[in-house]
């Protein structure tokens, strides 16, 4: 049995696009930890001009009364650093984990077998959770993640203080000490030296050098440690995985423990070979060296799937990983009280069972005005503490996260301006509850909701492999398209998002829609509709256009959300969007419902959701 690595090169090009964005995360996450040390003096410099306007000196009891500031501002850093790792770490294992997931649905799908793709990227979904939660629960020196991060910005505090109390020392009055902490937090402290003469000879160790590099240090282990931890969880789940190949980092200054861990060929797999199960740890902080997986060569096991499809007992090792990664979530669950019920073989698994409804908290739009509302005059821990309480609302009621972009939880807290946007936000409850229950907190495929990105041009998007809908920070302040009464586009995009997650979620189940809808490019059709790098490049050509929109016509995913988007979205009956018309004595006569919307409501129906009439 061969094991391939830069030999198999559709493989070799999964990791290399998986390793290009977890960089491009690394490259973003540095100025954004940097923004949070800059918001702070930036604050903390406000209450020095506050406390003493136009005083030639910072008395003692003004220090006593800053000192209030200092802790408020390090509560501050503490929850922005969490709240950006919490975000960056869980994509970083997914990042990770992607090449190796992206390879078994491919070889699944390459093998022909009966096999619901989306139940088995679920597996990978769940051992990616797994992971992260791990991340958060394991201790170094005694310290948990969260431990250490508060650590970070108990320093920090620390730090800023020394600044103060050196200017302060020097006889520099509130304003110039102000001016001193902004720019000691934006450039370092070798600016401030050049300008100041004999001021690193008083400090000495007391300040770092750049106030950001211990919580940079610190995103960066943990960053590198999530990627590895990706790679290693996503091999439990992957058959085909035979370990990984540890590579040094491009910026690997002097020699050390990770040269040995490069250069070792411990078990004939070639220098930095490591079988799976003896997979090298985290080595030490700071580390950017990297590991890839590698995996048995694809056409060989493509090969055997085929023999495991046509002879069950010929593979036990996939007999297993059917058992307990695709069927896990069945076998997990309490024994039938019916006997000579038996485990149905891969050729019976041809749609995963139908969900049953779960108990919620409802969360409706009197609740979601009444939590932002609450938001209304506050900011640092004030604030956090009454978003973290609609995020808890939330969570109770869909089973999902809901995030916000720092500034726009700013945006939503102000008294004045914030009305509008706060009306806006509020219109998603309105959506949610619009929409059948299992379309969100019984989806697989809606795990969180973001709001206030910067998505350029887009209104929203769905990330199919987190389960992560946006809504861009613009729509909230763009203009409805069908429903012109609304706040703002945010209503109408969240629904369309949504219609995403259901598809993923259930691709099995609306096969009939796509086949009568569209003509699919071969390459959607052997790799499958959501393998996203074929995504608006091969979309193949509609079969059916009555009621398409514009951006439905770019790619059938979108055709999808948009049919799902006008089919849940308020109507006064009728339209010449969803139905046949024509012309009679001056006035429109509606016909029969167009074919889109009248399939997909019925393979709704199917599922036992609630779906609006035509």
């Amino acid at each position: 049995m061969k094991i391939r690595t830069d030999s198999d090169e559709e493989f070799v090009r999964y990791v290399l696009e998986a390793r290009s964005e977890y960089l491009s995360l690394r490259l973003k996450q540095e100025p954004a930890i940097r923004q949070i040390y800059v918001d702070a003096a930036a604050n903390v410099a406000q209450d020095i001009a506050r406390l003493a306007p136009g005083a030639s000196d910072l008395t003692r009891n003004r220090l006593i009364a800053l000192e209030k500031s200092l802790t408020r501002e390090a509560e501050n850093i503490q929850q922005a650093l969490e709240r950006r790792l919490r975000n960056d770490l869980q994509e970083a294992v997914g990042l990770g984990a992607r090449p190796l997931q992206m390879h078994m649905t491919s070889a699944v799908q390459a093998a022909g077998l009966p096999l619901d793709v989306t139940r088995v990227q679920r597996g990978f979904g769940h051992v990616n959770t797994a992971a992260v939660e791990a991340i958060w629960a394991r201790t170094r020196n005694g310290m948990k993640l969260s431990d250490r991060i508060w650590e970070t910005s108990d320093n920090a505090r620390d730090n800023i203080r020394a600044i103060i109390l050196d200017g302060v020392a020097r006889g520099r009055d509130s304003a110039q000490v102000a001016r001193d902490l902004e720019q000691y937090v934006r450039h370092g402290a070798a600016t401030m030296a050049g300008d100041y003469p004999g001021m690193m000879e008083r400090i000495g160790t007391r300040v770092p050098q750049d106030l950001c590099y211990e919580a940079w240090r610190l995103a960066r282990s943990e960053m590198s440690m999530a990627f590895m931890e990706g790679v290693y969880a996503a091999g439990k789940v992957n058959p085909a995985y035979k370990g990984v190949r540890w590579l040094l980092s491009g910026s690997h200054p002097v020699p050390d423990i990770c040269d040995d861990l490069a250069s070792a060929d411990l078990y004939g797999l070639g220098p930095g070979g490591y079988p799976a199960g003896d997979e090298p740890p985290y080595p030490h902080p700071n580390c950017l060296c990297t590991v890839a997986p590698m995996t048995e060569d694809t056409q060989e096991f493509v090969e055997r799937l085929k023999n495991w499809r046509d002879d069950p007992g010929s593979e036990p090792q996939f007999e297993k990983w059917y058992t307990d990664v695709y069927l896990g979530h069945i076998a997990q669950q309490p024994p039938s009280s019916q006997a000579g019920v038996t485990v149905p073989s891969p050729a019976q698994i041809l749609q995963p069972p139908k969900k049953q409804t779960s108990q919620r908290v409802p969360m409706t739009k009197a609740e979601w005005q009444k939590s932002l509302t609450n938001l209304v005059g506050k900011e640092g821990v004030e604030l956090d503490t009454a978003a973290s309480e609609m995020v808890r609302k939330f969570r109770s009621a869909f089973d999902a996260e809901l995030e916000f972009e720092d500034e726009l939880i700013k945006a939503l807290a102000k008294r004045r301006g914030g009305g509008k946007l706060r009306s806006a936000v509020a219109e998603l409850g309105v959506a949610l509850n619009r929409l059948p229950i299992d379309a969100t907190r019984d989806n697989p495929s809606f795990k969180a909701l973001r709001l206030g990105d910067d998505l350029g041009r887009l209104y929203g998007d769905f990330n199919p492999s987190r389960g992560i809908i946006r809504i861009g920070a613009d729509t909230f302040t763009s203009r409805p398209k069908l429903e012109l009464n609304r706040a703002s586009r945010a209503y109408e995009t969240l629904i369309h998002e949504i219609g995403h997650a259901v598809h993923c979620a259930n691709e099995g189940h609306f096969t009939p829609w796509m086949n009568t809808m569209w003509d699919l490019d071969p390459l959607r059709k052997t790799a499958g509709l959501w393998d996203l790098k074929h995504y608006m490049r091969a979309p193949g050509v509609p079969k059916d256009t009555d009621g398409m929109t514009p951006y439905g016509r770019k790619d059938p995913l979108e055709d999808f959300a948009d049919t799902w988007r006008i089919l849940y979205v308020e109507r006064n009956g009728p339209s010449l969007t969803t139905h046949t018309a024509t012309s009679e004595g001056g006035r429109i006569v509606y016909g029969d419902p167009h074919p889109r919307f009248a399939i997909l409501r019925e393979l709704i129906l199917q599922l036992g959701w609630k779906v609006p009439t035509l």
